[in-house]
């Protein structure tokens, strides 16, 4: 999942946007949950880590998404860092 939201997530967020990117990140965050669900065997695990893993590219999206939604003075009460000072 690093691999993706650190190398994968500068390709797709250019080429999908935002938007794209957080539903086809649910979307494969859905897929590999159901497939966990389905596994029989210990070697299906491992396989199905693929499209798990590639619904990584939604945390980074969904963050800036957050983000954008505050003015510049709050950004940090998005994280719950409002009770520090």
């Amino acid at each position: 999942m690093g691999l993706v939201q650190g190398g994968l997530i500068r390709w797709t967020l250019p080429k999908l946007g935002e938007q794209r990117s957080i539903y086809c990140g649910l979307l494969c965050y859905a897929i590999g949950l159901l497939l966990f669900a389905f596994a029989s065997e210990g070697w299906m695990m491992f396989a199905f880590l693929i499209p798990y893993s590639l619904g990584g590219i939604c945390g980074p999206a969904l963050q800036s998404v957050i983000t954008k939604m505050y003015p510049q003075m709050h950004r940090g009460a998005s994280r719950g860092l409002d009770q520090l000072g």
